[in-house]
């Protein structure tokens, strides 16, 4: 079931677990759904992939996702040392 998959896997993120049990759960779900790319982008932020989680958080946003992709956008910008606009 894509929406359980997508539900473990972000339970497993923010209990802080493991992410490569998130992404396999992650793997399962609706690939082009909002909530599976902004979950793939914490993932790739935690993991320090800021490249990455920038392009999750973009399709997240794009997908309609705007307000939460939005926030990790900001929070990615400060990680890479930009200025907020």
């Amino acid at each position: 079931d894509p929406i359980a998959n997508l539900n473990a896997g972000a339970m497993e993120i923010q209990k802080g677990g493991d992410m490569t049990t998130a992404k396999r759960y992650l793997a399962k779900a609706n690939p082009k759904a909002a909530e599976t790319q902004n979950n793939l982008g914490i993932i790739a932020m935690i993991e320090g992939d800021l490249d990455t989680a920038e392009k999750y958080f973009n399709a997240a946003k794009a997908a309609g996702l705007i307000k939460q992709a939005d926030a990790n956008l900001k929070e990615l910008k400060k990680k890479q040392n930009y200025p907020l606009e």
